[in-house]
């Protein structure tokens, strides 16, 4: 099976102009962190092919300077407010051949390479069409009106007995070619996997850019090898990442697990 990954990048973002290109404090620009993941994905042959899907010319300056990761242009209909996530699936689609698509955000930098090799797996096993990494919610939700959505009031349970919920974390979308071509990320039969609450961070606000920059800092005052840069962990049994690093970085992958196939 032919696996292509691809990145979608514009650099006119309305809710924070120029993120994709900002770079941390002693990091790179934002665009970097999922290329240079995609990158050894590649080396390591968990995927075939990935693309940075942009319609600016000036994108191909914040690579990584070595990278097998191609620049595919686009055409600029697609930055416009009015364009959906499905128009660009189904663009990319057209343009680059492959029998299972991951879409990787570049908004969220921290997703990792066991992530990817994971839903990839999920998808070549054929009991799903799609893969989709998740946070797992169990909290106490209200709806906007104040109303009381998973718990009773009178009898207020603990938050771990409550029913959870999964939230895509929209870093890291997989299907199959036949969802592609209709511009669906999400099929009929789809895997739900949750992540790791690093890899849930999705960079939409400065506030957002703040808080990643803040754990980018952290990890390196630490001294922690950021899980998306290491080649020294792997997926075992049960989809729990075996980490060879460090217990903090150890402690974040064991409780990858898959919520259903």
């Amino acid at each position: 099976m032919k696996k292509v990954a691809y990145t979608p990048i514009k650099l006119n973002n309305e809710r924070m102009p120029g993120k994709n290109i900002k770079s941390f404090d002693n990091g790179y620009p934002l665009a970097q962190y999922v290329l240079r993941m995609l990158d050894n994905c590649i080396e390591e042959r968990i995927i075939d092919e990935a693309y940075c899907f942009c319609s600016n010319l000036e994108i191909q300056r914040y690579f990584p300077q070595e990278t097998r990761v191609k620049f595919l242009l686009r055409d600029t209909s697609l930055d416009s407010a009015s364009a959906t996530s499905n128009d660009i699936i189904k663009r990319f689609c057209k343009q680059v051949p492959a029998d299972v698509y991951i879409l990787i955000h570049a908004t969220c930098p921290f997703t990792s390479k066991a992530a990817v090799k994971y839903a990839i797996n999920l998808i070549e096993r054929g009991t799903s069409d799609s893969a989709v990494a998740c946070k797992k919610i169990q909290s106490f939700l209200f709806n906007k009106a104040g109303k009381v959505l998973n718990f009773d009031v009178l009898k207020i349970p603990r938050t771990q007995d409550l029913d959870a919920l999964f939230e895509p974390t929209t870093g890291l979308w997989t299907f199959n070619q036949d969802l592609a071509k209709i511009g669906r990320t999400i099929g009929d039969k789809p895997a739900l996997f949750e992540v790791t609450p690093i890899e849930t961070i999705d960079i939409d606000y400065e506030e957002d850019f703040i808080m990643a920059n803040i754990i980018w800092n952290g990890m390196r005052t630490l001294g922690v090898s950021p899980v998306f840069l290491s080649k020294d962990y792997e997926l075992g049994e049960g989809a729990l990442a075996k980490c060879y690093l460090t217990p903090f970085t150890c402690s974040l992958h064991k409780r990858r697990k898959e919520l259903c196939a």
